[in-house]
C-alpha cells in the first residue's frame, strides 16, 4: 500500500534523522576503539584534542543514544501497527543475538543487545494511556539522574580497566570478552533509563502524531541552550579531570540531554522541509535506511584502522585527528549507503533482521 504523500515525506525525515544519529554514534565510538581507557584519565596534551575532546563530550556524548532511543521508541511504534507484537518479539530476540556478536567479534560497547533487551522491558507498557507513558518517561528520567550522578560518584575513584591488547584478531576477540561484562554493566546503569523513557515519548510521539509538528520554533533556542548549558560542567569536568565536580555535572548533564537531543531532531525534520537541503537530507536518510549496518560497519572499519587485524594505529592518533576520522568514516558510509540502495531495498543486516522477525526470506533486491 503507497503511504500518503505527507507520511512518505515524515519517514525520509526519520531515516534522515537515524542517518545523522549515526554520525553522532560514530565521533563518540570511534575514541572507545581507537584509544585505551588509561588516555582517558590524562589531560590532552595539545589544546586541539582539548578543543575536540570537549566538542565531544558537550555536543555528543550521550546525546545521541538519547536521539536513537527516541528513534526506537518511533520504529516500535510503527511496527507494532504494521507487523504485530509477535513479529517484535522475534525482532528484539534477534537484537539481543546480533548485540552479542558484536560485541564479542567487534565492539563491547554494543548498544543493540541493549535495545533488544529494552524492547522486551517496553512493549508491555505500549498498551498504556498516553499519560501514563508520560508519567512513565518522567520517571525513569528521575532514576536516569540518579545513576548519572553515581557514576559520577564512582568517577572519583581510580577502577583499573581490564587488560586488552589489540594486536591479532583472536586477541581481539579475547579482549571484548573480558571486557564487555563491565561495559554492559556500564551500559545499563548509565543508559537504560534514560534509553527507556526515551523510547516512550518516541512512542507517544508516533502515536499522538506529535512527529508532524516536531520542527524548529520558538523555545528550540531555548532547548538547545538549556541542553548545552546542562553539558558544560560535564565537558570541562571530562577534559580538565576535575573528578570532584562530576556528580553535579553528570546529574545536570542527564537532564538536560534530552532538550539537546529534541532540539537536533527539530532541526534535521525542518531541513527535510527545505528545497536547499534537500539533497543532504537524502544523503542522510539512505544511511538511516541502513543504519544497523552502517552502525556495525563502524566498528569494522575502526578495527581495520587501528587493531593489530589491520592497519594498527591504536593510541596513535589524538582525539582532534579521531573527529576527521569519524567524519571520513560517515562520509564514505553515506557514499556506499547511495549505492547500495540503487541496487537493493535493504542493507544486508537489516534483510538479515527481517527475514528471522518473519521466518521467512525476504527480497533483498530492488524491484523493477
Amino acid at each position: 500500500m503507497q503511504l500518503p504523500a505527507d507520511a512518505s515525506v515524515r519517514l525520509k525525515a526519520i531515516d534522515a534523522l537515524r542517518g545523522f544519529a549515526l554520525l553522532g554514534i560514530c565521533i563518540v565510538n570511534l575514541p572507545l576503539l581507537a584509544r585505551s581507557w588509561d588516555s582517558y584519565q590524562r589531560i590532552p596534551e595539545t589544546s586541539f584534542a582539548r578543543a575536540a575532546f570537549f566538542a565531544n563530550s558537550l555536543l555528543f556524548e550521550a546525546k545521541f543514544f538519547t536521539l536513537f532511543s527516541f528513534l526506537y521508541g518511533i520504529g516500535i511504534y510503527i511496527l507494532v501497527k504494521r507487523e504485530g507484537s509477535v513479529f517484535l518479539l522475534r525482532r528484539f530476540f534477534a537484537l539481543i543475538l546480533a548485540g552479542a556478536l558484536h560485541a564479542i567479534l567487534l565492539f563491547p560497547g554494543d548498544i543493540l543487545l541493549s535495545y533488544g533487551i529494552l524492547g522486551f522491558l517496553f512493549l508491555p507498557l505500549s498498551r498504556m494511556h498516553t499519560r501514563a507513558l508520560l508519567v512513565t518517561a518522567v520517571s525513569c528520567l528521575i532514576v536516569s539522574g540518579a545513576t548519572y550522578a553515581f557514576l559520577g560518584i564512582l568517577s572519583q575513584h581510580n577502577y583499573a580497566a581490564p587488560p586488552t591488547n589489540y594486536a591479532t584478531y583472536g586477541a581481539v576477540v579475547t579482549s571484548n570478552l573480558n571486557v564487555y561484562p563491565y561495559a554492559l554493566g556500564y551500559t545499563m546503569l548509565f543508559n537504560w533509563p534514560g534509553a527507556l523513557a526515551m523510547i516512550c515519548l518516541g512512542f507517544v510521539a508516533a502515536r499522538e502524531n506529535w512527529l508532524s509538528k516536531l520542527r524548529l520554533n520558538r523555545f528550540s533556542a531555548l532547548m538547545f541552550a538549556a541542553g548545552i548549558a546542562g553539558s558544560l560542567l560535564y565537558a570541562n569536568a571530562a577534559v580538565y579531570q576535575l573528578r570532584e565536580y562530576m556528580p553535579v555535572a553528570m546529574l545536570a548533564m542527564a537532564y538536560t540531554t534530552p532538550l539537546l537531543s529534541l532540539t537536533y531532531a527539530e532541526a534535521i525534520f525542518s531541513l527535510s522541509e527545505w528545497a536547499w537541503a534537500r539533497r543532504l537530507v537524502t544523503a542522510f536518510s539512505a544511511a538511516g535506511r541502513l543504519s544497523l549496518t552502517n552502525y556495525v560497519l563502524q566498528s569494522l572499519i575502526a578495527g581495520i584502522i587501528f587493531h593489530g587485524y589491520g592497519v594498527g594505529l591504536y593510541n596513535k592518533v589524538s582525539q582532534g585527528g579521531l573527529i576527521f576520522v569519524s567524519l571520513g568514516i560517515f562520509v564514505l558510509q553515506l557514499a556506499l549507503s547511495d549505492l547500495w540502495l540503487r541496487r537493493f531495498d535493504t542493507g544486508p543486516l537489516e534483510w538479515l533482521l527481517r527475514s528471522f522477525s518473519h521466518l521467512t526470506l525476504m527480497p533483498l533486491r530492488r524491484s523493477s
